[in-house]
Formats: C-alpha cells, sequence, structure tokens
C-alpha cells in the first residue's frame, strides 16, 4: 500500500466507512486506469499487484525486492511531478485529517 500511496498520492482502497474499507481490500480491485497510473510503468504496476496479493500467496520480501522494477532506476536523480490532487491529498494526510478519495 505505501508504494502505490507513493506513486498515486492516494490509498489503493478508499471508501466512506470503515467497513466499505474492507470490503474494497477484500474484492482487491485496484485500479490503474485513472491518472497518474496512465505513466506509471507496467513494472511499477505489476509489484503493486504482487505486494497487494493475500497471505500466504504473497511473494518474500526477498522476492519483491528482486522485482525488475527495482532494476528500472538509473543513477541519475528523477524529476517527479506529483499531480495536484495528490500534492492536495498528502497535504491532508500530513495535517491528520483523512485521505481524499481518488
Amino acid at each position: 500500500m505505501i508504494l502505490y500511496i507513493l506513486l498515486s498520492g492516494v490509498p489503493p482502497f478508499y471508501a466512506e466507512t470503515e467497513k466499505q474499507i474492507f470490503q474494497a481490500v477484500l474484492k482487491g480491485h485496484v485500479d490503474f486506469k485513472s491518472n497518474p497510473w496512465p505513466r506509471i510503468s507496467s513494472n511499477a504496476k505489476d509489484l503493486i499487484m504482487k505486494c497487494l496479493v493475500p497471505a500466504p500467496k504473497r511473494s518474500t520480501a526477498a522476492d519483491l525486492l528482486s522485482h525488475p522494477w527495482f532494476g528500472e532506476a538509473d543513477d541519475k536523480p528523477l524529476e517527479v511531478r506529483l499531480s495536484t490532487n495528490a500534492r492536495r491529498c498528502l497535504r491532508q494526510y500530513a495535517t491528520g485529517r483523512e485521505w481524499c478519495k481518488s
């Protein structure tokens, strides 16, 4: 979930109530169609999906760390531009307010 949040600025599962959030988690549907996901690599999306697999089928941390996505980066610093919505949601979270809807 943390990787999803770092890349998009919002949590992968959102609902109005805690019960609805748990239901969304159980369904396991992750939206990779809305912004910023069209610009995110397929390797990043694959890694996120592997991280969200329920135990005991989930990959080990060692397996996940050997995922090709970690090899995509080079030594050059990246220019990261967060969407306005992602910045707003991260600011809300940092000030202790609830997460934004994506």
